[in-house]
């Protein structure tokens, strides 16, 4: 005969909630019957081996007059019912939410479970019989069985069923009545489903958000005016790239800023409230363009919060343009091979590019030592590979100098339309261009010319340089440091041996050679490679705060750590660029890299042979087949091996990690790795 279970409950719902389903864990064992707080049966209660209370309340309310038949008793806790909650997540998030329930506690209750929950991204009001009315705005309810009491104007309800009891209760009456524990294992495996469940339509959810966020990113980066959204106190929320492009910054420079701090680096010092007048503010960019800067509107996210629309365009007024343009010299004889670079636009020490060289502990001590370069006025001679931000390192050192008044020029040494091998040149009509380059020199005014890409440069204009720097009142200049222009040169790699085979000049390497600063490359750095990627990565993608773990697949990961990089940081940002370019919410994987990088980790393999591509190339086509299924279909393209021989073939391709071995009877799988070994057999 089964033992006898007895809930006393004060209202309807709970009764419904409760007896139901502790009959449905426990009836092989236990028989549940109810009755009301108000309605007990005394006479009877003798039978009962065990008595619950629905509710605090109850229990108060009921304590007294049943725990003088010493019957065990316990108040039942109720927690949510994880069967329908993922139907919540299909509620906008920042909506107005309902929850209706037949008493205000209740109701109180559920709310609370849900925050517990996670359920943080709604703003909740509570309703229920006799309390205050609905908001008629809001269009979405939650309900714990009790959908009657939703109010009409509501159009969209969620059921998420009525509470279940807790596992504690299920425990403590197991211990009591010393059942099976396997009934605790079923009900927590049940749990375990509901929650996996969950967690799978969340992900669903995530998957399909990071989409859609994406879409709408790539869509604002296309627009052709610039969009800045700040915070209520003027921090920058987000920004399309037209906007970075036109202020120059780049997503790692805004970071963490304020629209205020960000207009100071145009020497722009004004309040959020003034910037956010009708007043159109003209900016004057690096390249010369001019940029309307101007307040749009304020409006609530999704969340509530206050945003503030901010608008830039390219400014049509040319002589507005032309009036504020400033006086730049730039000799019209070598305009097709030189670039000045005004200093009196912003330095811009603090952009993306600076960051990394400065934080970076092994790149920064090159950076101290490059500013320790910069009070001196002797030449400085950058030894280094494609890629290594050779320019903005001569800036640095520039702008830490004496001269960093006077202007910054550069100067492509490599330039194959400047100097021929008589002299003359392409491009450059009337003055010789070797004169024009040494009126340019001497009528620089203390500024800065950065020669880059000197190795490259025709031996014509090493002869030439050599012999200007050899002149009496040159080399007196250069070598007191009172020179018209500050030196700074870079050459590639290898330079020793250039000079050993006369494709560069002692005589000019002496020279410019004063001080000298080896760049390294990321090969020589490879335990920050991580850490350079995650700079790019976090400057590039919509969201700054995406980690490179979550972006990359494991083995992406263990590549990108073992690639060499030839053109070091250059490369780097480019591939990064191209990750947030075809980067569409889902984990990126060695499929995704670029067309021109082939696979080059460390123990890079040698080419499969023939039987081993074969079984690698059934495996990626049949998920979990096992050996004697791959027997059989090599032998119906001809190829005669026995399950044994095979099982030797997939140990050695596990042994590579092109393969995964499962479980018993659950076959073998291609992995990452060997899928793309596969395309490049």
């Amino acid at each position: 005969m089964k033992a006898k279970v007895l809930l006393i409950y004060i209202d309807q719902s709970a009764k419904l909630g409760i007896v139901p389903y502790l009959s449905s864990i426990f009836h092989p064992y236990l028989e549940f019957e109810s009755q009301l707080v108000d309605e007990i049966n005394f006479e009877e209660i003798h039978q009962y081996h065990l008595i619950l209370f629905s509710s605090a309340l109850c229990r108060t309310m009921a304590f007294d007059s049943v725990c003088k038949y010493g019957i065990p008793t316990y108040q039942c806790r109720r927690d949510l019912n994880y069967t329908y909650l993922h139907k919540i997540l299909e509620i906008p998030p920042g909506s107005r939410v309902c929850i209706v329930n037949d008493r205000k506690k209740n109701c109180e209750a559920i709310q609370k479970s849900l925050m517990d929950f996670g359920f943080t991204q709604y703003h909740y009001d509570i309703y229920y019989p006799g309390g205050p009315s609905a908001d008629p705005s809001i269009q979405y309810a939650i309900t714990p069985g009790e959908a009657r009491f939703t109010p009409s104007s509501i159009k969209t309800i969620i059921d998420i069923g009525n509470r279940n009891v807790d596992l504690a209760t299920l425990c403590k009456i197991v211990t009591i009545f010393q059942l099976p524990e396997m009934i605790l294992n079923q009900v927590s495996s049940h749990f375990a489903g509901y929650i996996s469940n969950f967690m799978r339509y969340i992900n669903l959810q995530i998957n399909q958000t990071a989409s859609r966020s994406l879409e709408n990113e790539k869509i604002l980066d296309h627009l052709e005016f610039g969009i800045c959204i700040t915070s209520s106190t003027g921090k920058i929320y987000q920004t399309n790239r037209t906007f970075r492009n036109m202020m120059c910054a780049d997503s790692a420079h805004l970071a963490g800023r304020t629209l205020m701090d960000m207009l100071k680096d145009w020497n722009i010092d004004l309040g959020l409230e003034k910037l956010m007048s009708k007043d159109v503010i003209l900016i004057q960019n690096n390249r010369g363009e001019f940029i309307d800067f101007y307040f749009s509107k304020c409006y609530a996210s999704a969340a509530q919060e206050s945003r503030s629309l901010f608008l830039t365009a390219r400014h049509q007024d040319i002589s507005a343009q032309a009036a504020l343009s400033p006086t730049v010299l730039s000799p019209t004889d070598l305009s097709p091979f030189v670039e000045w670079r005004d200093s009196t636009a912003p330095a811009r020490m603090h952009t993306g590019i600076f960051r990394l060289l400065m934080q970076n502990p092994r790149l920064s001590r090159t950076m101290k030592l490059a500013e320790t370069y910069g009070e001196s006025d002797y030449p400085v001679l950058l030894i280094g590979a494609p890629g290594l931000y050779q320019v903005p390192i001569a800036r640095f050192i520039h702008e830490n100098s004496s001269r960093s008044a006077g202007r910054f020029l550069y100067f492509d040494a490599a330039n194959p339309f400047f100097p021929t091998e008589d002299g003359e040149s392409a491009k450059a009509g009337g003055e010789r261009p070797y004169a024009a380059f040494r009126r340019m020199v001497e009528g620089a005014d203390g500024g800065t010319l950065f020669l880059d890409h000197l190795d490259s440069s025709a031996p014509a204009f090493q002869s030439f340089l050599s012999s200007y720097f050899q002149e009496p009142e040159s080399d007196r200049q250069l070598s007191q440091g009172a020179f018209g222009v500050r030196i700074i040169c870079f050459t590639g790699g290898g330079l020793e041996e250039r000079i050993n085979t006369g494709q560069f000049l002692p005589d000019l390497f002496y020279q410019i050679g004063t001080l000298i600063l080896k760049l390294t490359e990321i090969r020589e750095m490879r335990e920050e490679i991580p850490s350079f990627l995650q700079f790019f990565i976090s400057g590039l993608f919509p969201n700054p705060e995406l980690k490179l773990e979550n972006l990359c697949s494991g083995q992406l990961l263990s590549f990108l750590k073992e690639y060499a990089y030839p053109g070091n940081f250059k490369e780097m940002e480019n591939l990064c660029r191209y990750f947030s370019c075809i980067y569409s919410g889902k984990v990126l994987t060695l499929g995704d890299l670029p067309p021109y990088i082939h696979y080059q980790a460390a123990d890079k393999p040698e080419a499969l042979p023939l039987i081993q591509r074969e079984v690698l190339s059934i495996i990626g086509r049949h998920p979990h087949c096992g050996r004697s299924r791959i027997s059989v279909l090599l032998s119906e393209k001809g190829i005669s091996m026995t399950p044994y021989q095979v099982r030797s073939v997939m140990s050695l391709l596990a042994e590579k990690d092109y393969i995964r071995i499962l479980k018993t009877k659950q076959g073998c799988e291609i992995t990452e790795l060997g899928e793309y070994v596969l395309t490049k057999a």
